[in-house]
């Protein structure tokens, strides 16, 4: 049986740290957490799925979403800030990324 959202469970994560403002940034691209409770200094993990979209989960549970933009083309990062040219993080002690399935691939 397929998850309900294949996209999300194949997906780049990413650990980052949520500002004071609230906000969880990858690259250029930011996502604005809901104010009803404050995130700010918590570590979450961001979601960039295959169809572009931004998944910010805590605790298991999906906190915000934001849709993909315009012509949105999935490209490896390999630093905190997402930049694909800088160190990855073996050369700069920062957080990395990883690519994650959470099913097992189906049959061939």
């Amino acid at each position: 049986m397929a998850p309900r959202d294949l996209a999300a469970g194949l997906s780049c994560r990413y650990t980052r740290r949520v500002a004071h403002d609230n906000t969880v940034r990858l690259g250029s691209r930011w996502v604005q957490l809901p104010r009803r409770r404050s995130y700010a200094g918590r570590r979450v993990e961001l979601r960039e799925c295959l169809d572009g979209r931004l998944l910010v989960f805590a605790d298991g549970a999906c906190l915000a979403t934001q849709p993909a933009p315009p012509a949105f083309i999935l490209r490896a990062r390999r630093s905190p800030n997402g930049d694909p040219g800088a160190p990855g993080p073996h050369q700069s002690g920062h957080s990395g990324s990883r690519m994650a399935f959470d099913t097992p691939p189906g049959p061939a």
